[in-house]
């Protein structure tokens, strides 16, 4: 049973509506009752409309003792359906008052005006409509008639709880004060994004702001472009509406629609206008809808759309984005009607915030929950569904619906691209992806995803990359499951993970000049290492994510693409997510079987370690990779472990025992021809010998080793050779020789894109130039290396960098 309160709004409501149905409010008011009445479910919808009009065609019908016996009858039928809904959906309370205002303020009774006028000479009548109607008007003798206050408005007025999209309001409002000073057109306005996304409450807030400067008409008209089971509205249709409501009857509307355009346009000439033109499928709907020049002045436009619109020729184009976390969890806590701290931690509020996918539509039902459910509650139920609004029955519906009409206003091409989409397994993704994924050649996919670009079915990212909303990729997955067999899926994944593996390796090759490193032809080589560098920073994520599915799918070649994937992460010191990586090559290479697959893993995730100062565990995977390299009898194997114990033994200043692992790793190097390995072994001694201020034998090591690297082309290996020739020549006071070396090893760590090498140097370059009394150059170099370090995330050498550089009288604001 209802308590008196919600009683009380139901009555209101079915009266409020009853009195509606015989106001000019009544059509900008009768699909939003509709659709409260019809829960959101388009069938009910469509037999709640049916209802209300035949009900009105009952009140206007009626006359005298019947008329009102007919008012009376629905009015309580109505109020009966407002109390029903209410003790089913209490949630949908605040709708409910929202309605109530609405029809409170804009459903006011109509005035009837008597109109005494009579046309002179050129009265020119539309003819099978063509032509304008023009006629001049003469009043007839006789006292003066005030014109009616009545305004004719049909707005929606804006959700009573709106948060954020302050800047881009501000943005328009001060582009309609800067077109007004200038006397200037006004700016026709296109607010498109994704459904749901809320462009039709932010033009409503528009509205709101500007009516009192447009006092002859407001009028806000759904064009249908994206309804559910509504087809889009015709430009004839909308215009017959438009001057229906300007007060044309039915017999001085042109036929066509080129004469409906020119009657409204006449209409509008020298009248101040605002006009929301909602729910947009394309420009051909807008065009004819539009003031004419005359009236440009005086007339706003606010058009809202799935799509760009850029076929009109508009001054202002706004994409309306989801919105930011914190407005989000701001509307999650106003919707709920309590304090932030009452219905959970902020950390809480901002996943939930998150598992809606930051779009409004999922929001605000949402936020209706919180009023009984905490945070904490929801996060649960949400994460535990296979898409996070499954159990938010409301918000699912309409989020399943938004995307189901944009998707289905899609040509059967790009319903495939999209689908393909879902297919890849994110966080984003380039052209090459999803065209391998299809197998189309890439021109033809480079227009289909800028085309799910412009209906904002995707989003675009820096350097020429794609993602999906979180929500609309839940849905996509779904029509893929329901459309595309799994074994299509499969071949098509396989072709992703080929193509990333080639463009993984010729980014590896680019940029560490590894010349004959195999891409079996599937990517060429980038043309420089910059270019390289600038794929790879974007494409990092994608790579990672791929590796991770070609491991978990069996693919058989994802050992190779997961190999490339950690050296790639290595090098852009990702250590946490190249050691995770590693652990699942080592998992995929124990149910495979694979004992030199799983030593060399073994040996990858002992260099992980090293690079963490996490030297026991380092040891413990080399030993783990040289044992079976020795069961299984690969002494290349073996060699490599050799060198990452040396390494571990070098840092613990064990200098004994890293000499010898390095010379036994040395010789079995030169036994096998692996002059790599060889370039490794000395660049170590090298180390050991500077270790023990032996500066000539630690020279000759790191010449043998920078020769050898430089014949095989390896990047990496020359950066850590001439730094250690540079720390040589800086213990030796050498300072310009320390320098160079230096300057062209940090060079190398810059090409290869290794920031913890570049940060590395310019710590060294700093303690020269400090050595040298050059005060201004190392500080400048010490914050170099600091904000290096604070990137890559190594406190202590952040510390030590921060430290040196506030010691030479560091300020913030250089």
């Amino acid at each position: 049973m209802l308590n008196e309160a919600l009683a009380a709004l139901a009555a209101t409501a079915g009266t409020g509506v009853v009195t509606a149905m015989v106001t000019d409010g009544w059509v900008g008011a009768k699909h939003r009752i509709a659709h409260l009445l019809g829960r959101g479910n388009e069938e009910e919808e469509a037999r709640a409309l049916l209802q209300l009009e035949q009900a009105r065609e009952q009140l206007l019908a009626g006359t005298g003792d019947q008329a009102e016996e007919i008012r009376q009858e629905q009015d309580a039928i109505l109020r009966q359906r407002f109390a029903h809904l209410l003790s089913e959906t209490p949630h949908l309370e605040g709708q409910v008052r929202e309605l109530t205002a609405f029809l409170a303020e804009y459903s006011q009774p109509a005035e009837k005006i008597q109109v005494d006028a009579t046309a002179y000479d050129q009265a020119q009548q539309p003819l099978q409509g063509q032509g304008i109607q023009i006629n001049s008007w003469y009043a007839s003798a006789g006292p003066s008639v005030s014109p009616p206050e009545t305004i004719l408005n049909t707005l929606v007025p804006p959700p009573t709880i709106m948060v954020g999209r302050s800047q881009a309001i501000d943005h328009i409002l001060e582009a309609c004060r800067a077109a007004q000073a200038e006397k200037q057109a006004l700016p026709v306005v296109v607010m498109h994004g994704m459904g749901g996304v809320g462009k039709t409450a932010m033009a409503r807030t528009l509205a709101s702001r500007l009516k009192d400067q447009f006092p002859d008409a407001r009028f806000e008209v759904d064009l249908f472009g994206f309804t559910p089971g509504e087809p889009p509205r015709q430009a004839g249709e909308l215009l017959e509406e438009l001057l229906g409501l300007a007060g044309f009857a039915a017999a001085e509307i042109p036929e066509h629609t080129a004469g409906k355009a020119g009657l409204w346009r006449a209409w509008l000439a020298g009248r101040r206008v605002l006009l929301i033109f909602d729910n947009a499928r394309d420009a051909t709907q807008v065009i004819p809808l539009l003031p004419g020049t005359g009236s440009a002045e005086h007339c706003l436009v606010l058009v809202s759309s799935r799509n760009r619109l850029e076929e009109l020729d508009t001054t202002l184009r706004m994409r309306i984005d989801t919105l930011p976390t914190t407005d989000a969890v701001t509307l999650l806590t106003r919707l709920a009607g309590h304090s932030a701290d009452q219905i959970g931690r902020a950390e809480e509020l901002e996943e939930l915030a998150q598992l809606c996918g930051l779009l409004p539509l999922a929001l605000r039902p949402v936020g209706v929950l919180l009023t009984v459910l905490t945070a904490a509650q929801l996060i649960a139920a949400m994460r535990e569904a296979k898409r996070p609004l499954l159990h938010v029955p409301d918000a699912d519906r309409a989020a399943a619906t938004a995307f189901t009409v944009s998707y289905e206003a899609l040509s059967g091409e790009l319903q495939a691209t999209l689908r393909a989409c879902a297919w890849h397994p994110g966080p984003d993704f380039e052209t090459a992806s999803i065209s391998a994924l299809r197998d189309q050649p890439l021109p033809i996919v480079a227009v289909q995803l800028a085309e799910l670009l412009r209906r904002n079915m995707l989003a675009g990212l820096p350097h020429s990359r794609y993602a999906f909303h979180d929500l609309f990729a839940d849905y996509t997955r779904l029509r893929a499951d329901k459309t595309d067999d799994e074994k299509s899926i499969t071949q098509a994944r396989y072709r992703l993970y080929e193509c990333l593996r080639g463009s993984a390796a010729a980014a590896t090759a680019t940029l560490l000049n590894h010349q004959k490193l195999e891409t079996d032809g599937t990517k060429e080589s980038f043309a420089t290492p910059a270019e390289a560098h600038t794929w790879l920073t974007a494409a990092i994520d994608e790579l990672d994510t791929a590796a991770h599915t070609a491991l978990s799918y069996g693919w058989e070649r994802a050992s190779g693409l997961a190999r490339l994937v950690a050296l790639l992460l290595y090098l852009r010191d990702r250590s946490e997510r190249c050691a995770a990586l590693y652990a699942a090559m080592c998992d995929a290479a124990k149910r495979a079987g694979d004992q030199q697959g799983e030593a060399n893993i073994l040996k990858g995730l002992g260099d992980v370690a090293q690079a963490r100062n996490d030297y026991g565990l380092a040891v413990q995977h080399y030993e783990q990779a040289r044992n079976i390299h020795e069961l299984i009898g690969n002494r290349l194997g073996q060699a490599n472990a050799l060198d990452g114990l040396a390494d571990v033994a070098r840092a613990r200043n064990d200098y004994e025992l890293a000499v010898q692992h390095y010379e036994q790793a040395r010789n079995i190097h030169e036994l096998i021809g692996n002059r790599l390995g060889q370039a490794n072994a000395l660049d170590g001694l090298g180390d050991v010998a500077r270790a023990r201020n032996d500066y000539q034998l630690a020279t000759e090591c790191y010449k043998r080793a920078e020769e050898l690297f430089q014949l095989i082309g390896n990047r990496l290996g020359q950066a850590n050779a001439l730094q250690g020739l540079g720390d040589v020549a800086q213990a030796r006071n050498d300072h310009g020789q320390a320098i160079e070396c230096y300057r062209q090893a940090g060079e190398f760590f810059r090409v290869i894109g290794n920031r913890h090498g570049q940060a590395i140097i310019y710590l060294r370059i700093g303690k020269v130039a400090e050595a040298q009394g050059e005060r201004d150059s190392a500080r400048t170099a010490y914050q170099h290396a600091n904000q290096l370090f604070v990137e890559i995330k190594i406190t202590h050498r952040t510390d030590e960098a921060g430290k040196a550089r506030d010691r030479l009288g560091y300020s913030e604001q250089e």
